[in-house]
């Protein structure tokens, strides 16, 4: 099980309840809290994530450990700059699960990353950031976006 914000989740889904509608739906708190206090709507965002996993198999399989001298060569790596012009809450992940951003962006901001692919990207707002991956611009797809909010899975090219 996963530890959250008060320990296990059926408290953080008693709480998520609640916030919900307030963060996700109802659009006036939605700009009060994605102004106020993004990383609440992030909260949101994950535990919302949480409540639609699978639960996880009992039969346990055998694991095979390939040890490499190089393990970062064995996926494509995507190189990827987010540019702000104002504040968005931002979590960035490649694709061995490695979290490689999770923080407020801010105006004048510029990040660089690189991590393996795919790179799993969450954007509070997403009209504040500019993307380029690989050197170049990545325009986010309107079926990335839900309101200000985008998600995308970003592969090399």
């Amino acid at each position: 099980a996963k530890v959250l914000l008060v320990g296990m989740p059926p408290g953080d889904f008693a709480m998520y309840g609640q916030l919900t509608c307030l963060a996700l739906f109802d659009p006036t708190p939605q700009a009060i809290i994605l102004k106020e206090c993004p990383r609440v709507y992030a909260w949101v965002e994950v535990v919302e994530e949480l409540s639609v996993e699978q639960p996880v198999a009992a039969k346990v399989e055998p694991v095979i450990e390939v040890i490499e001298s190089d393990p970062a060569s064995l996926e494509p790596q995507v190189q990827m700059e987010l540019a702000y012009s104002g504040d968005c809450w931002t979590e960035v992940s490649d694709g061995s699960g490695r979290r490689l951003y999770y923080d407020l962006g801010q105006a004048g901001r510029v990040i660089s990353l690189s991590g393996d692919a795919p790179l799993h990207v969450i954007l509070g707002d997403s009209a504040n950031v500019r993307i380029k991956v690989d050197g170049r611009d990545y325009p986010i797809p309107a079926s990335a976006r839900s309101g200000r909010l985008a998600r995308l899975d970003i592969d090399t090219q």
